[in-house]
């Protein structure tokens, strides 16, 4: 009799449960539909966009097949994906998330939330511009800044190009490509993660965690909370070794040969290559990863108030001290971890020798512009500067300076406009501006106002091209 009654209650249950799936299921793959062919339009001026079908899963999985994307203005060839799928923590998040859609409710977000693209297809024929590092104007410049010191040193090239992809059979850098984020509402933390890869190539990816107060929104997703740490790894599952083994054929030498002729090329060679030179200890981690290509991660602590925005203010040779970067090859930890940018290299510094050493290692008592002099104290022996948490400067002061006069200044002078804006540009093409808190020797550290706040950052003198005030 009770069976009787559990199986009387329990299969209208799940016949209604299931007709309720399939309906929700319908309305939701219906709405989305709409609703991509109704905003694809809107990107025509940049891309033309194709899908075909949109399919909800009871996984909590939304998939859309077959997308094609066919650039406007930039690629020659049309970008495909077999799928993107947005992948929801589960059924009822899904569900919730879309019902205030629906709605035209702002919702909160799920606690996570995971995009990925499967089966890109991004052929190297036409899009070669699209690969840093391997396009031809790149190539071009290696030549131009390394000739009569240095052969190419793979076929007749400075650095792998696609000619020799294509030689080596690959067809695409990119066949895969992610990004997600996992909320803890408890300790307010959030993981989120971007990663490309390609099959039998290589995998990489960027993880950074955040302090996130209160529970993220749509519209407030996107604002950068403060960033605690990040880590960055790539996995080589055959690039590195195919590389080398091509370039090893194109000389007539063996492999270990060529690891030993690239692992002893002048620094002239990493310099304009990377923008550094390594170190004896990054040199021998360099061999050890060539002969053996396994991971390479770069890892960061950061700084209390840091932003992101200060990566591209700060002299790259202080990011190891002040970010609290750290290099792991094949799971090995490379120490030191150094930036260096010699000064030999590359253009000129605006400052002599003679006038570096006529500035003093100390504060002097500025003479303008007193009233806006930041009070934080820098001890001489201070590497490891910290943002300072300010509101960002007036728009209307912004205004006043595109309209005013600037005057160049030498370098000799910088003690007595400590506290003055200045306009500092650096080689070989960075512009920082910013009020001039402090002066010795070898930096100057400038106040530079950033989306959310100001950054303090040291400018090595060496690196000075010009210096400009009102």
């Amino acid at each position: 009799m009770i069976n009787f009654l559990v199986r009387l209650l329990f299969i209208p249950f799940f016949l209604i449960t299931i007709a309720g799936w399939f309906g929700f299921k319908l309305y939701a793959e219906t709405q989305l539909t709409k609703a991509l062919k109704k905003y694809a339009p809107m990107a025509s001026d940049y891309a033309d966009i194709e899908f075909d079908t949109v399919n909800v899963h009871i996984s909590g999985k939304i998939s859309i097949s077959k997308i094609t994307i066919t650039p406007v203005k930039i690629f020659k060839s049309p970008i495909t994906a077999e799928s993107l799928s947005i992948i929801f923590p589960s059924t009822l998040a899904m569900m919730k998330t879309m019902y205030h859609f629906n709605i035209n409710e702002i919702p909160e977000l799920p606690d996570s939330l995971r995009f990925q693209y499967d089966g890109i297809e991004f052929p190297l024929k036409g899009n070669e511009h699209f690969y840093t590092g391997f396009n031809y104007k790149k190539q071009l410049r290696l030549k131009k800044e390394l000739n009569g010191i240095l052969e190419p040193v793979c076929d007749d090239q400075y650095i792998i190009g696609v000619n020799q992809l294509k030689q080596m059979g690959i067809n695409t850098l990119i066949d895969s490509l992610f990004w997600e984020y996992s909320y803890n509402s408890e300790n307010q933390k959030m993981l989120v993660q971007f990663g490309i890869s390609a099959t039998d190539l290589y995998k990489a990816s960027l993880q950074a965690r955040f302090n996130k107060k209160g529970t993220p929104v749509i519209d407030d997703f996107m604002k950068i909370p403060v960033l605690t740490n990040a880590e960055f790894t790539y996995q080589d599952a055959g690039l590195v070794r195919m590389s080398t083994q091509f370039c090893a054929k194109s000389f007539g030498i063996s492999t270990a040969e060529y690891i030993n002729f690239i692992t002893n090329l002048p620094d002239i060679f990493y310099y304009y290559i990377t923008g550094s030179v390594p170190n004896e200890a990054m040199k021998k981690a360099q061999i050890n990863f060539l002969k053996n290509p396994d991971t390479v991660t770069i890892t960061g602590n950061f700084p209390p108030n840091f932003h992101p925005q200060a990566f591209s203010v700060y002299d790259p040779e202080l990011w190891v001290s002040s970010f609290g970067l750290s290099l792991l090859v094949n799971n090995s930890p490379v120490s030191p971890f150094e930036i260096l940018s010699p000064t030999h290299f590359g253009p000129a510094g605006g400052a002599s020798d003679s006038e570096l050493a006529n500035i003093p290692a100390t504060k002097i008592e500025p003479q303008i512009r007193k009233e806006r002099q930041s009070q934080i104290n820098y001890g001489e022996n201070d590497e490891n500067f910290l943002f300072v948490e300010e509101l960002p400067s007036n728009q209307q002061e912004e205004e006043l300076r595109k309209h005013q006069q600037f005057i160049d200044i030498p370098i000799h002078d910088l003690p007595i406009l400590i506290g003055a804006w200045l306009e500092v540009h650096v080689e070989p093409s960075k512009i920082f501006r910013g009020d001039l808190l402090a002066v010795d020797r070898e930096k100057l550290l400038l106040k530079v106002e950033s989306p959310g706040g100001s950054i303090t950052t040291p400018i090595k003198l060496h690196l000075v091209k010009s210096i400009k005030t009102r």
